[in-house]
């Protein structure tokens, strides 16, 4: 499992403020700090990770035989309920999750992206509720999602307006504006449902103009009009340009050079 496996010492992964602590440094380390001991207690070679190599170890010899037992041991992924999890969540989202609300093309995102590693086959009357909710003003979604969903979503339907702005890119949810990373989650989401009807929701001229507006002459780009800048924005704007066949020269140019700086 990544750092548990390794030999490197925990202490030497924590971040490092360069001697410039900062609120955000200092929040940082104090969360590294308040979870570490949780590493700790399975790093390799420790009392907990030989405790789990011995239970995973039973498992292997209750559900592979040999010669399968010979094998390292294997970490057992409960897919059905993951997958029972994921469903739920696209149906209602608890009401902690009230401070996403500028982030409903990433819980979307993650729902079906997680869905699609896990194989599943996502049925045709999501991908088009999906689809129409990033296309359609809200007052057209009563009619197009599933008996099961309108019940679920009565009340947050109401408040859902058009993801996609006329003046190119996604806003991160009712009457925002445009911005790359919702931008990113938004194609992402319609990349992973992969219908005529999900492609055909990209106004892909209005895009390309988004993108080429947060552009810099640098080839960094802004994550929104008046925005911060940093190798976010150039990561989801060039990614989102290569999925909808929009990466031009114009587009490109001085990016490595920004990248290399």
């Amino acid at each position: 499992m990544g750092i548990l496996n390794s030999d490197t010492d925990l202490a030497d992964l924590c971040y490092f403020n360069d001697g410039l602590p900062t609120d955000s440094s200092i929040a940082q380390s104090s969360t590294e700090d308040s979870v570490r001991f949780l590493y700790t207690d399975y790093k390799k070679g420790s009392e907990g990770a030989q405790a789990i190599e011995r239970h995973l170890s039973l498992l292997i010899v209750r559900e592979y035989p040999p010669p399968c037992v010979n094998l390292c041991y294997v970490i057992l992924l409960t897919r059905d309920k993951h997958i029972k999890f994921l469903n739920k969540g696209l149906q209602h989202l608890s009401r902690w999750l009230v401070a996403l609300d500028a982030s409903k093309p990433w819980l979307t995102y993650w729902i079906l992206h997680s869905l699609e590693l896990l194989e599943y086959e996502i049925p045709r009357d999501i991908i088009e509720s999906i689809t129409k909710l990033l296309l359609l003003p809200s007052i057209e979604l009563l009619h197009i999602l599933p008996r099961s969903s309108r019940i679920t979503h009565t009340r947050g339907v109401r408040t859902i307006s058009k993801w996609q702005n006329s003046d190119g890119g996604f806003g991160g949810g009712a009457n925002q504006i445009s911005h790359l990373a919702p931008t990113y989650a938004s194609i992402n989401t319609l990349a992973t449902l992969g219908t005529d009807m999900a492609y055909g929701v990209i106004d892909r001229d209005a895009l390309y103009g988004f993108l080429m507006r947060m552009k810099l002459p640098d080839g960094s780009f802004r994550m929104h009009d008046g925005g911060e800048i940093d190798i976010r924005g150039l990561y989801c704007a060039l990614s989102v340009a290569a999925m909808t066949n929009l990466l031009t020269p114009e587009l490109t140019e001085n990016c490595a050079q920004f990248i290399l700086r």
